[in-house]
């Protein structure tokens, strides 16, 4: 009587553990460290994204919680990317994922084997750390903490588009809008930059102007695509960003991190001057850009050599 109760509990706990297999709602897993911020592997899974032609799209469900979704011609590949910060210099990504639609010999196949899915699925995240490791040995953010936003006239152009396709905006506008400054004899009072005018983080949306200072304007001939205006002087949280301008809102969220930490009200509208041109050819960690957000009413600030 006691051989058949182990027996069976034995067949329950093989049972439940094939079930398990069989069942799970997912059919890989992984744990990859990052040193590096929440806020950069995000942007980084991003970039690897908009590299690939089999891509679906990226989604936020929750916060630090993306799906992503990789067509495979007779099935799709959906990865629940779960990312979660271990300590300041260090995050921690959870990775799933399912295969749609896969049979169950299949699935239980790779609990065991080394399949052609396993190697897939391992191939794909190989390539994402690959992006990550150029992302972090290619960029470089520094905080700086208390900053001035120096007052400008400037001439700029209006551009809606995908946070992630932002410098092709630039690049897209750079020689148009520098031929209508030479044609109108318009002297430039500085380097271009970027001020975005909204910024949805849930869709990755943005809408910017891209703009070139230029000496006050008692006249400026407006067209429907360049306009004319002024900034003026404010108080700013400050970092300096190193590295190519498509990859520049890394410093945003670094920027949000450290307000958040702080207790800093900011303006979720970055700024960024641009310092280099990359038309010259130079090493991207040389290029230089300054990243600023706004603070909401810096005079109720506590005197903390912040401002």
């Amino acid at each position: 009587m006691k051989t058949k109760r182990i027996l069976l509990s034995i067949g329950i706990v093989v049972l439940l553990f094939v079930a398990w297999i069989l069942f799970k709602p997912y059919d890989y897993r992984a744990i990859i460290k990052a040193p590096t911020n929440i806020s950069t592997v995000e942007c980084a899974l991003k970039i690897w994204n908009e590299s690939l032609n089999n891509s679906k799209g990226i989604h936020k469900k929750a916060p630090n919680l993306l799906k992503q979704t990789l067509d495979y011609k007779d099935a799709d590949n959906t990865y629940f990317w779960n990312i979660k910060k271990h300590n300041d210099s260090l995050s921690v990504i959870k990775v799933k994922i399912k295969r749609t639609p896969i049979s169950l010999t299949e699935r239980a196949k790779l609990y065991f084997f080394e399949t052609g899915y396993k190697k897939e699925f391992k191939k794909s995240l190989y390539d994402f750390k690959a992006a990550l490791k150029y992302l972090l040995e290619n960029t470089k953010v520094k905080i700086i903490g208390k900053g001035i936003v120096p007052a400008k006239n400037y001439v700029y152009v209006l551009i809606n588009t995908k946070q992630r396709k932002k410098a092709q905006g630039m690049m897209r506008h750079y020689s148009g809008i520098t031929q209508y400054l030479i044609d109108k004899k318009i002297e430039l009072d500085g380097t271009p930059f970027l001020e975005v005018k909204s910024w949805n983080q849930k869709t990755d949306s943005l809408s910017y102007r891209f703009c070139f200072p230029v000496k006050k304007q008692n006249n400026f001939p407006e067209t429907p695509l360049y306009k004319y205006d002024e900034r003026l002087e404010a108080k700013a949280l400050k970092a300096i960003y190193n590295g190519n301008y498509k990859s520049s809102d890394i410093a945003w969220y670094h920027l949000i991190d450290y307000a958040k930490k702080n207790g800093i009200k900011i303006i979720k509208r970055p700024l960024e001057i641009f310092h280099n041109n990359p038309n010259y050819g130079s090493e991207e960690l040389s290029w230089k850009t300054e990243v600023f957000m706004n603070v909401v009413q810096p005079s109720n600030f506590r005197n903390n050599n912040q401002f």
